[in-house]
């Protein structure tokens, strides 16, 4: 057995509380005139894979997700674990499983506390290796995980891989749920892909092309669901695949995913059809409200990718400026969307809103910059019950 050693080292972060990059510049790909356009691939997909694992606090569940890192059929070129201020013995037990496996395990521990954005995109910073899976402190990987992810990125177009999860207690029992409901292996052509839609962390395998070198120096596009933050890692690294290249999604549940009371975040509810049909007409103005921060919010995504373009070989900008025009034109959409739903409007003129909608292709689908045939549906029902209610 070959023994590693762990290294502890403390992030430099400033003032305001932002990762400074300066320290890891030799860790990230640097941009060249020559640089390729999509990934490298090896004889064999003999890819280098580094492991972002993020810690805070998870002593209680950490071993049970390291021992599944062990029995990994693909073994990891690293594991570089980023850990945010733990008060527990995190640390103690990831330093005697870095003494047992044959490959190396490397510790930063930051200065404050970041939060789990920031501080799995910090870990993401630090990896060496062609590929990186992100990698929660609490789950626990099937052993073909890796295996299963590393063998499509053979196709030197397919930026990221994700995949199905399945959940399970604290004790590890399966609770008989797979998220999401997925019949067949998708791949997603550039910016196909739902820009609203979320990808778990845990399922995630990249090209570490996906992070430029100054990149988390920039400002991330803002979260949908919280306008004013930023999005978060699972949601910022989806976003530059879908502009830049393919996405593969597995229907194969290789995480199993932990739900215990101390989760950061967790998976959503699935609603049927019936009862996102009944909601429809609810919170209307609530509606009107989301749609104009989602246009807001989709402004910002294509501001943010102005501000990459500098960063990405000269091959991708074609793809980053279409990007810019499909989001800002969706960004009207939405603008003009909330219009409908704003109940102090008159009806003639929430009408013909939506009738100007229909007529400028505001309902086409959403990789052409328009909301999408589900959406003219909804905004239908919406204006055929509130105008029934009104001639009440």
């Amino acid at each position: 057995m070959m023994n590693n050693f762990s290294t502890i080292y403390s992030s430099n972060i400033n003032n305001d509380g932002k990762i400074n990059i300066d320290i890891v510049k030799e860790k990230n790909i640097k941009k060249s005139s020559n640089q390729k356009c999509g990934g490298t691939s090896f004889a064999g997909h003999q890819f280098r894979v580094s492991i972002a694992m993020a810690t805070y606090n998870g002593a209680r569940f950490i071993d049970r997700q390291l021992a599944s890192i062990k029995k990994q059929t693909y073994q990891p070129f690293e594991l570089v674990i980023t850990d945010d201020c733990s008060t527990d013995n995190t640390l103690e037990l990831v330093e005697q499983f870095a003494s047992v496996v044959n490959f190396p395990v490397s510790i930063y521990k930051n200065d404050r506390r970041l939060g789990y954005k920031d501080n799995f995109l910090n870990a993401a910073s630090y990896c060496k290796g062609d590929l990186v899976a992100f990698c929660d402190q609490d789950d626990i990987w099937d052993s073909s995980k890796l295996a299963r992810q590393v063998a499509y990125f053979a196709n030197q177009e397919i930026l990221l891989v994700t995949h199905q999860y399945e959940l399970i207690d604290e004790q590890d029992t399966p609770l008989g749920i797979v998220f999401p409901k997925l019949k067949k292996v998708r791949i997603y052509r550039n910016l196909t892909a739902d820009p609203f839609f979320t990808f778990y962390g845990m399922t995630l395998v990249f090209r570490r092309s996906l992070m430029p070198e100054n990149l988390l120096s920039l400002a991330r596009p803002l979260d949908h669901s919280m306008p004013n933050t930023p999005v978060s890692h699972d949601q910022f690294i989806p976003f530059l695949a879908s502009v830049l290249g393919k996405i593969v999604f597995i229907n194969e549940p290789l995480v199993r995913y932990r739900v215990h009371s101390r989760n950061t975040c967790g998976p959503q509810p699935v609603h049927s059809i019936i009862s996102r049909m009944l909601n429809i007409t609810k919170n209307v103005e609530e509606r009107s409200n989301y749609f104009r921060n989602t246009s807001f919010v989709l402004n910002s995504c294509a501001e943010s990718l102005k501000n990459y373009m500098s960063l990405f070989p000269e091959c991708y900008l074609s793809r980053i400026n279409m990007a810019i025009i499909i989001y800002k034109k969706m960004a009207n959409n939405y603008k003009t969307r909330s219009l409908i739903y704003n109940l102090s409007s008159s009806n003639i003129k929430r009408t013909i809103v939506f009738v100007t909608l229909i007529a400028k292709r505001g309902y086409r689908p959403k990789q052409k910059g328009g909301l999408g045939g589900r959406a003219m549906i909804r905004d239908m029902i919406v204006m055929i019950c509130t105008l029934c209610s009104c001639a009440k």
